[in-house]
C-alpha cells in the first residue's frame, strides 16, 4: 500500500512501471517493508543495550515475524501506520498503547506503535497475521486531523471513509440511521479505482467493510476516539508543567499505591472498573498487581459469572494468605497437560485469554506456531 522514497522515507503512492490498476486492485504493492525490518532492528538495540542474552532472545522472535509478516503482505501497511504515528508525535497527539490485534507484535512494539512488551506478556502474533487489521486509539478531540493528514500526505483521490449506517431505535421506534466513520481507506491508485465511492463535501466516502475494502486493495486504518486519551492529554501538559521528570506514556511497572486504590474501589471515572458490578469484584479479589487487574477485566468482558466468581474467590484467597501468587504448581488444578499448565497460572488456573487457549494446545501437542 505504501512505498518508502529512496532515501527520503516518505511514501509514495505509485504503481510500479507497467502495472495495470484494475477494479480489484492487486493485493501486494512495492514494498517498503525493507525499510520496516530495518527500523525494527535498530529500535530492538536500542531498547536492550548491551544486555545481549535478552536481546538474542527477542532478535529471534523479530526476524521470524518480520518474515510471516511480508508473507502477509503487512509490512507496507505497518509502513503507512508507522508514518501516521510520527505525525501524532510531532503534532502532540495522544495515542493509545496499543489495540487488538497489533499488541502481539514485536516488531510494533520495537517501532513504538505498541508500548506493550508481547514477548513479557506472552501475546502472540498469529492474531494479527490472521486479521491483519490496524485500529488506532486517538483523542477525540484530534481524530480528525488524523484524518486530514492522511488526506494531505497521500493525496485527497487516494483517501475514503468508510461509512457504516445502524439504526437508532430508542425502545421499539426505529427514529431513523446513524453514520458511523470510524475507518479510513488509503489505495494506491485513485480511490474510485479500487472501492465503490461518492463525493460528500470535499471528501470521498465508501459503505464498503474495512474487511471488503482491504480485500479489493486497500489499506485500512481505525481511528477510534477515546474520551480516555484526551483526559490524559491534559494530564500530560499539567505534568510538563509540575513534575518534567515525570512521563505518563511510559510503562512504570507495578505501584503498590494504586493497587490500593483499585483494593479500596476507589475507581470511579476509570473505563472498565467504575460499575457496582466490577467493584464487587475488586472488594473481593485484592487485586495485587496490573496482572491481576487484567485478569479481572477480562473475566468481566466475557461476562460468565461463574468464572469472574471463580477468579475473585482464588485471587482473595491469595491475598488473604499472603501467599506469593502461583508459587504452588498444583494449587489449581485444570485439565490441561503439566507442561500447558504455566500458561495459566498467572490467572489462577483459569483459561481467560485467548492468547494462552493458542499457547496451551501449542503446549500440549507439542508443537510451534510456525
Amino acid at each position: 500500500m505504501v512505498a518508502a522514497s529512496a532515501g527520503t522515507g516518505a511514501p509514495s503512492y505509485r504503481p510500479q512501471a507497467g502495472a495495470q490498476v484494475s477494479r480489484r486492485a492487486p493485493r501486494r504493492y512495492p514494498s517498503a517493508g525493507l525499510s520496516v525490518a530495518e527500523r525494527a532492528y535498530s529500535a530492538l538495540a536500542e531498547r536492550f543495550g548491551s544486555r545481549d542474552a535478552v536481546r538474542e532472545r527477542y532478535r529471534k522472535r523479530l526476524e521470524a515475524e518480520i518474515l510471516e509478516l511480508a508473507k502477509a503482505g503487512l509490512l507496507p501497511k505497518l509502513e503507512l501506520l508507522l508514518d501516521l504515528y510520527n505525525y501524532a508525535s510531532a503534532a502532540g497527539i495522544v495515542i493509545g498503547p496499543g489495540r487488538g490485534a497489533v499488541a502481539g507484535s514485536l516488531v510494533c512494539y520495537a517501532l513504538g506503535l505498541t508500548e506493550i512488551d508481547p514477548v513479557r506478556h506472552g501475546l502472540i502474533v498469529e492474531r494479527f497475521l490472521t486479521s491483519g487489521r490496524l485500529e488506532v486509539e486517538v483523542e477525540v478531540a484530534r481524530r480528525t486531523e488524523m484524518v486530514e493528514y492522511l488526506r494531505r500526505r497521500y493525496g485527497n483521490r487516494n483517501v475514503a471513509y468508510l461509512t457504516e449506517w445502524t439504526f437508532e431505535s430508542p425502545g421499539r421506534r426505529i427514529i431513523g440511521f446513524r453514520r458511523h466513520e470510524s475507518s479510513v481507506a488509503v489505495t494506491v491508485c485513485e480511490v474510485g479505482e479500487c472501492l465503490p465511492v461518492w463525493w460528500r463535501g470535499d471528501t470521498f466516502q465508501s459503505q464498503f467493510a474495512p474487511e471488503d475494502a482491504e480485500a479489493a486493495g486497500a489499506a485500512v486504518v481505525t481511528l477510534i476516539g477515546e474520551p480516555i486519551l484526551s483526559f490524559l492529554s491534559r494530564l500530560n501538559r499539567a505534568a510538563a508543567r509540575e513534575e518534567p521528570e515525570l512521563h505518563l506514556d511510559r510503562e512504570h511497572g507495578e505501584d503498590s499505591k494504586t493497587a490500593v486504590l483499585f483494593q479500596q474501589t476507589d475507581t470511579g471515572g476509570i473505563p472498565g472498573f467504575e460499575s457496582e458490578a466490577m467493584r464487587d469484584l475488586l472488594r473481593r479479589a485484592k487485586p495485587a498487581s496490573i496482572t491481576d487487574l487484567s485478569a479481572l477485566y477480562a473475566a468481566h468482558m466475557v461476562g460468565e459469572l461463574e468464572r469472574c466468581h471463580a477468579l475473585a474467590e482464588r485471587m482473595g484467597r491469595n491475598a488473604r494468605t499472603r501467599n506469593s501468587r502461583n508459587t504452588h504448581s498444583d494449587a489449581y488444578e485444570t485439565p490441561l497437560s503439566e507442561a500447558a499448565n504455566h500458561v495459566v497460572a498467572e490467572t489462577y488456573g483459569l483459561m481467560l485469554y485467548q492468547e494462552r487457549s493458542s499457547s496451551s494446545c501449542i503446549d500440549s501437542a507439542g508443537s510451534s506456531t510456525g
